[in-house]
């Protein structure tokens, strides 16, 4: 299995309207949480591979030779980046997001799961044998790093998430045709 760079977020949702169907609630708010975290990431993401971006997000220090070996062979000192297939297949459009739970409990979890182009796969004929392949240990702190958000990313994504719940409440009140009248 691969590390995979998992982006976790949990928020708390609007408590349901009375005239609203719970199935109706979960379903928009759970597209309300997608459609956020789709443009949180396709807004913050290039973040993480520019210059500033160690400091920003408290990346581990590298070391200066490796600093200097990927500045004389790749041209540049760019976190997370050496020849730069990371940073492409991370900025994309189209990473998976997967939102679980339910609007009604109180709180919806989502992730954003991003694949590394180098991540390898183990072919089955080795792992009958018992043999694993080997990884670079830095890895998982890879993953880790690109999965960081700042405090202000994160209040922006929980912001944008409460617009979208309210525009989608909207107007699916204004589509509405029944009232629903409660049982007694």
């Amino acid at each position: 299995m691969a590390f995979l760079p998992k982006t976790i977020v949990t928020f708390s949702t609007p408590s349901r309207p009375e005239d609203m169907a719970a199935r109706h609630h979960n379903r928009i708010a759970k597209d309300a949480l997608r459609e956020a975290l789709a443009h949180h990431h396709r807004q913050t993401i290039g973040k993480h591979f520019s210059a500033e971006a160690a400091g920003r997000y408290g990346y581990a220090a590298r070391s200066p030779n490796y600093l200097r070996r990927k500045l004389r062979k790749k041209g540049h000192q760019l976190p997370l980046v050496y020849s730069g297939a990371t940073k492409r297949a991370f900025t994309r459009p189209g990473q998976q997001i997967r939102v679980g739970g339910t609007a009604e409990a109180g709180s919806l979890t989502a992730s954003i799961v991003m694949r590394f182009p180098f991540a390898q796969r183990a072919r089955a004929s080795a792992v009958r044998k018992g043999n694993r392949p080997r990884r670079n240990p830095k890895t998982q702190q890879l993953a880790s790093e690109v999965a960081r958000w700042t405090d202000d990313e994160a209040h922006a994504a929980r912001d944008d998430f409460l617009k979208r719940y309210m525009e989608k409440l909207a107007a699916h009140r204004g589509r509405r045709k029944r009232k629903r009248v409660p049982i007694t």
